[in-house]
């Protein structure tokens, strides 16, 4: 008798388990469904900003789309859609996922493009999440989580970062913002602030470079 009761006693341990298991499991799903159904809705809002501001940006050549947004004259909105700008014309397809594929320099100040596209994103994002407006969230998202996709572009600029990503994750989270893979990747190190471009001037040795830590290019 005593072996049938500590039987039962373990049939309905088991069940609360599972129960609880299965429980967590639906709390989970719908908890994806629902993230998958914003993000949708929001790729939708994301694409048609997206238009709008590709056409309020400046006419301007690469180096000047990348100067203009660092002036305090201009709006977060027509720095935003500068960024924008920026980002498809440096990027192959405007994906800044194929960060690799960027190359050369920004005339007349020699200003590498690599790092001056990696501005665009951070920056692009920054007065994104500035805007308050329809598909400005979604959009900022978009940048950084196709940014990150870039294997290398994740290593160079995230895992040793400015700390404006800090704030761009802070704000992101405060916002309910996650990438599709669930969490933003931590940084290693935190090291100064924008630009990451900046005009060259001179040459460095390899040696120092490879001593000083510095990230090549090419």
């Amino acid at each position: 008798m005593r072996s049938t009761r500590v039987c039962l006693w373990m049939l309905v341990v088991v069940a609360l388990l599972a129960g609880g298991r299965a429980w967590a499991e639906d709390d989970r799903f719908n908890e994806l469904a629902e993230r998958y159904t914003r993000r949708a809705e929001g790729r939708e809002a994301a694409r048609a900003l997206h238009e709008e501001l590709r056409y309020e940006a400046d006419q301007r050549t690469p180096y000047g789309l990348w100067t203009s947004l660092f002036t305090k004259e201009l709006s977060p909105r027509r720095k935003a859609a500068n960024a924008v700008a920026l980002i498809d014309a440096l990027y192959p397809e405007g994906d800044p996922a194929r960060w690799t594929r960027v190359s050369g320099f920004l005339r007349p100040s020699f200003v590498p493009a690599p790092l001056a596209a990696a501005d665009g994103v951070y920056l692009g994002a920054l007065y994104l999440l500035r805007l308050g407006e329809q598909g400005a969230d979604a959009l900022a998202l978009d940048l950084m989580e196709r940014f990150m996709n870039s294997s290398r572009a994740k290593f160079t600029f995230i895992t040793t970062s400015p700390a404006e990503y800090g704030l761009i994750v802070e704000e992101m989270e405060r916002r309910g913002l996650a990438p599709v893979f669930g969490q933003w990747p931590e940084a290693k190190r935190t090291v100064g602030s924008l630009p990451f471009a900046r005009p060259v001037r001179g040459t460095v040795r390899r040696g120092r470079a490879i001593d000083e830590r510095m990230t090549f290019l090419n």
